[in-house]
Order: C-alpha cells, then sequence, then structure tokens
C-alpha cells in the first residue's frame, strides 16, 4: 500500500465520523445562540469548547473564531456578523451544508440578542447583560 491509498482511506474512515461531529458541533453553537437569545447568558466558553471539534476538520473551522473574537470585541452583534460571513465556505461545502445552515441562523440569533443586550443595557446602569 502506498501512501496516498492509505490517506484516502483515512480520510473517508475520518470523514463519516467528522459529518456527525461537525453536526454536533454547530447544533450545539445553535444552542449557545438560542440561549444568548433568550437569556441573554454568557455562553462565549461553552461556544469556544464546542468549537474544538470544528477546528479539528476543514471546514467550518472559522467559527471557533467568530466565537472568540466576538468574546474578545464584547459585542454579540460582531460575533453574529461574523458567524454569519464565515458560515458561507461551510454552506456551499457538501459535506457540510447542513451546518452551514445551523451556523448561519446561530449568527443571526447572535445579532438579535445583541441588540437584546443593548436595550438591557440602557437599562440598567452601564452593566453589559450576557458577557462573562
Amino acid at each position: 500500500m502506498d501512501a496516498t491509498t492509505i490517506y484516502k482511506a483515512a480520510t473517508t474512515k475520518f470523514s463519516k465520523y467528522a459529518r456527525w461531529i461537525c453536526l454536533v458541533a454547530a447544533v450545539a453553537f445553535l444552542i449557545c445562540g438560542i440561549i444568548d437569545c433568550f437569556y441573554l447568558l454568557g455562553v462565549g466558553i461553552f461556544c469556544i469548547v464546542f468549537s474544538i471539534p470544528l477546528a479539528m476538520i476543514e471546514v467550518p473551522w472559522p467559527a471557533c473564531f467568530s466565537s472568540l473574537l466576538g468574546d474578545i470585541v464584547g459585542d454579540f452583534r460582531f460575533r453574529g456578523v461574523i458567524y454569519i460571513v464565515l458560515s458561507i465556505p461551510p454552506f456551499f461545502s457538501k459535506v457540510t451544508v447542513v451546518c452551514g445552515i445551523i451556523l448561519i441562523i446561530g449568527g443571526i440569533l447572535y445579532v438579535i440578542s445583541g441588540f437584546k443586550g443593548e436595550k438591557a443595557t440602557e437599562k440598567k446602569s452601564g452593566h453589559v447583560a450576557g458577557l462573562i
């Protein structure tokens, strides 16, 4: 067996599991988006932890960076916009179409929660709701 055959065999076996890992991680992102949207809880760390499986495969690896950047900047709208933009390549990949769609929905939820967070912040005295 040459190196190419071994590589193809390994890739095929891995991609079978990668689809499921990707789907689970994408659903986790969606859940985080829903939680943030309705309860304004800081779940950035949860997002980053679940982005590790995403970072281990080629597509949608940018999701981990969008979550991380959103936490650094501290703005859910910013995080949501990055999410949506970086979800476009996975959306066009035949392996991760579902994940792309889920991540885009998650991004939209983050944008919504950003506006909700801003309104909640105006009511409170300088405390930014929904951030860790």
